[in-house]
Order: structure tokens, then C-alpha cells, then sequence
């Protein structure tokens, strides 16, 4: 039987992982995607070997290891001036695109609505498909990526439920400014919806 889900019906790979595939096959060099090139520092590598060596390559706890989300939650403090209880509010996943589907797993509900600016990283879209969200996108304005306000007040429904903001913006490059940030939550807390935010 060769059925697929419904649910994969019609997802396709990323932009970005076909565009390194194909510099891949012809001999390029890819200045596309995050593919690193440089030696796994030497420090990393002992560290697995030793972890390994001391019978550590077991499952941990399924929100991350104590001591990681410890200093995970002190970065927060020191970088980004926001304190959080690494016991309760800090979970270590696998890359990215594996936290933003967990977030929107535990977050949205099937037919809730989720805002997209674009261009938009097509994991995002792709994720929140296979989920069962519906989007909704609200276009930044080139050349600098501005946001059109009213087009964002207006893309807001009552099913609407989270937006994502990329920042930097995957593939534009848009940095949202503070005061972008502080009137996109606003938005957000007058519509009681969440902000799903990737900032790689």
C-alpha cells in the first residue's frame, strides 16, 4: 500500500535544501545554507568521547539536561535581560525547526490560524501545514521590509491564534526593530495570540 497521509499532500522540499542539493551536484559552492566547513572544535569532541566513555549516551530528560537548561536560562538573564526557570520554562530540543514544531504542537490547536510575514522561511510554512494550521501572510514591503500595520491588524481573525517572527528574517535578512517588536506583541496581546519567534 503506497497511501500517504493527507496531511503531506502537497509538501515540498525547502528552497534552500534543493538549492544546496543542486551547487551539491553541479560542484559549487553553496553561500545558500548554514552548511559548516570548519573542524568540530577540539573541546566538543572530547567532551563526546568522554561522555560516551562514562556511559552518559543515554536518554536525558525529555525537556533537556538539568545543567544545559541551567546555563541556557542564565545566557537569557545575562544576554537577553529576561529571567526564566530553567526547571519550568526552558526546553532544549533538536535545531530550530524542531522547536518551532514543538512550540506550535503545544501551543495551536487544528484550523487555529497562524500569521506569516513574507518572504517567509518555508519551514515555518511547511510545519504549520503538516499541522493542520491554517496561514495567513501579511507581505513585508521591499526594498527594506516594512511592515504595512493595517495589512497586520487586518490579517488578525478571531481564529487567529499565534504569528511568527523571523528575525533575522530567513530569506530576507530583515532585522524587526524593537519598537517593530513591541507593537507586533501588542497586537498579539489584544488578540490573545501567541509569538512564535526564530531568531537563529
Amino acid at each position: 500500500m503506497n497511501q500517504i497521509s493527507d496531511r503531506l499532500r502537497g509538501l515540498v522540499q525547502s528552497d534552500i535544501r534543493r538549492m544546496s542539493r543542486e551547487c551539491e551536484r553541479v560542484g559549487g559552492i553553496n553561500l545558500g545554507q548554514g552548511i559548516c566547513d570548519l573542524p568540530t572544535i577540539p573541546e566538543l569532541v572530547d567532551g563526546a568521547i568522554e561522555a560516551t566513555r562514562s556511559n552518559k549516551a543515554t536518554y536525558s530528560k525529555s525537556e533537556g539536561i538539568e545543567l544545559l537548561r541551567e546555563r541556557i536560562a542564565r545566557k537569557m538573564e545575562r544576554h537577553n535581560g529576561v529571567q526564566c526557570d530553567p526547571a519550568k520554562e526552558v526546553v532544549v530540543t533538536v535545531g530550530s525547526s524542531g522547536g518551532f514544531a514543538a512550540a506550535a504542537m503545544a501551543t495551536l490547536n487544528a484550523g487555529d490560524e497562524v500569521i506569516l510575514f513574507e518572504p517567509y522561511y518555508g519551514y515555518h510554512l511547511n510545519t504549520l501545514n503538516v499541522l493542520g494550521f491554517k496561514t495567513r501572510f501579511v507581505p513585508l514591503l521591499a526594498p527594506d521590509w516594512t511592515i504595512d500595520w493595517d495589512a497586520l491588524r487586518a490579517a488578525f481573525t478571531p481564529k487567529t491564534k499565534a504569528i511568527v517572527v523571523c528575525t533575522p528574517s530567513n530569506p530576507s535578512g530583515k532585522m524587526f526593530t524593537a519598537d517593530e517588536l513591541e507593537r507586533i506583541g501588542a497586537l498579539c496581546r489584544e488578540h490573545r495570540a501567541w509569538v512564535i519567534t526564530d531568531e537563529t
